[in-house]
């Protein structure tokens, strides 16, 4: 029989590539335009942004206060204002960690509901381009890697590219995975850094800020989480 009576892939265009790409820009487009407009902009936003920098100031006016005014150990009465010198600067220290979670709060929604919709959008158009080839690959990628690159391809072991010596199996072809996974880290990474909101210093962390949140500590604590195994593992990190 003919090659091509073997072959069930169709060939995925340049057109459909652009076409992919063009829809991730556009989606995140959106979402960063959404967020922009209705949690960045919102006077709540706006409110817990100056308390988060009224608590930075006041932190750092009391940490430098503390550095230049030390206190020396030899009495009693150099004891105990030693010691309210250490409990404001943590006051100061855990109103600025909380000021930093509210913030943190409100980037949170938008980033979620983002991965939700590219969550969706991979489904639909997955479902379109589900069995087109992208490409083949010059080599053969291991078992583990062939998960991704061939995911969503079923053809006959016998499906090769006209003219191509190179190409010495079907392992070698690469399904729609690969351009989505290269969409969102590329495309979809550039129109995120340059039209979406960046969480201020302190409240950038992601879930490690609220970790850091005295109440964020109490509760983990609370279940039974060893706040030194976690720190330990940030080290790690």
């Amino acid at each position: 029989a003919d090659k091509n009576d073997h072959q069930t892939a169709s060939i995925m265009t340049a057109s459909d590539i652009i076409y992919i790409i063009t829809t991730v820009a556009v989606a995140q487009t959106i979402c960063d335009g959404l967020a922009n407009r209705i949690t960045y902009s919102s006077d709540v936003y706006k409110q817990r942004l100056a308390a988060l920098e009224r608590a930075r100031i006041k932190r750092d006016k009391a940490v430098a206060q503390a550095a230049q005014n030390p206190i020396a150990v030899n009495s009693n009465s150099s004891a105990k204002a030693r010691e309210k010198q250490t409990k404001k600067v943590q006051r100061a220290e855990e109103d600025f960690r909380v000021a930093a979670t509210s913030v943190s709060q409100k980037h949170m929604v938008p980033n979620v509901l983002t991965g939700i919709t590219f969550y969706m959008l991979y489904k639909i158009l997955n479902l379109e381009y589900q069995g087109k080839i992208v490409a083949m690959l010059p080599f053969t990628p291991w078992k583990f890697f062939q998960r991704f690159t061939m995911r969503g391809l079923k053809f006959d072991p016998e499906f090769l590219f006209e003219g191509t010596k190179r190409i010495q199996g079907p392992e070698q072809a690469c399904g729609f995975l690969i351009v989505y996974l290269l969409s969102t880290l590329s495309v979809k990474f550039m129109v995120k850094q340059v039209l979406g909101a960046k969480p201020p210093s302190g409240a950038d962390k992601g879930l490690f800020t609220m970790i850091d949140d005295p109440r964020g500590q109490k509760f983990l604590t609370s279940l039974g989480v060893d706040m030194d195994d976690i720190n330990e593992m940030r080290k790690r990190m």
